[in-house]
């Protein structure tokens, strides 16, 4: 399954889109902040702590908006 056909199916509502990942997906150490909306927010390198640190100040601000 590509990057594109989970975010396919996530945003259609497919209950099957993380059972097709279970044998065919490798993760990165990259993380999505994803609004109500299903619109990405912020794409956040896990490694690396400015950039976790700045995945929790917008998260923080996405729930204020909310």
């Amino acid at each position: 399954m590509t990057e594109n056909e989970f975010i396919e199916d996530i945003q259609n509502n497919n209950a099957n889109a993380y059972g097709k990942l279970i044998d065919d997906f490798l993760h990165t150490e990259n993380f999505l902040l994803i609004d109500k909306n299903k619109h990405i927010r912020g794409i956040y390198n896990g490694l690396n702590r400015a950039s976790i640190a700045q995945m929790i100040t917008d998260t923080k601000a996405l729930l204020l908006e909310n």
